[in-house]
């Protein structure tokens, strides 16, 4: 079993696969998974609802979002907190037509005390997709640094939100069947 971790780890990560290799007698890169996160996001200043012409460049904010069932010494469970900035000004209508990217930074402190600084990327695709962004990015300071970081995610809008009235916010959970996951790659984002 230990010869075929060696030659090549793959993790199932929304429908696509990241392959991470090691060289044949090479220490395995440590990997860790959490299957939940779940929180809310803000948007700063809130998103103009569809058919505003009004736009604006928007941070995305989540505080104490909660992660269970991590895998790896840190413990089972952390909170995330993360602040992103979208590129362009943007509305509900631009998000849901041209998708988005917003980059910026956070934290995640696990329950043992172990603290993660990251470098992160969110990024919706047009149409219904911009609703079910992907998080990409790297740790860049604290447990687990030079890992990367990965996780797709499904927000829902409160009633009325873009149809009748700004978006304030939105809650999120992990997409289903995917996992958060931390990996130690070459190919991790700096």
């Amino acid at each position: 079993m230990q010869r075929i971790v060696r030659s090549a780890l793959v993790l199932a990560i929304a429908g696509s696969f990241l392959v991470v290799s090691a060289p044949s007698g090479a220490a395995v890169p440590e990997v860790i998974g959490c299957r939940v996160l779940k929180g809310a996001l803000g948007f700063f200043p809130a998103l103009e609802m569809n058919g505003s012409a009004a736009s604006h460049v928007t941070t995305l904010k989540t505080v104490n979002a909660q992660m269970q069932g991590c895998t790896g010494r840190q413990g089972l469970l952390a909170k995330v907190s993360f602040s992103v900035r979208t590129k362009a000004a943007v509305n509900c209508t631009s998000m849901s037509t041209n998708g988005y990217t917003a980059t910026g930074t956070g934290t995640i402190t696990f329950n043992k005390g172990d603290k993660s600084t990251i470098k992160l990327t969110l990024a919706g695709k047009s149409g219904g997709a911009w609703l079910k962004p992907t998080i990409n990015g790297s740790v860049t300071a604290g447990y687990l640094k030079n890992h990367g970081v990965l996780a797709s995610l499904l927000a829902t809008l409160p009633a009325g939100a873009c149809a009748t009235k700004p978006a304030h916010s939105s809650n999120y959970t992990l997409a289903k069947n995917t996992r958060f996951v931390f990996t130690k790659a070459a190919h991790a984002p700096s």
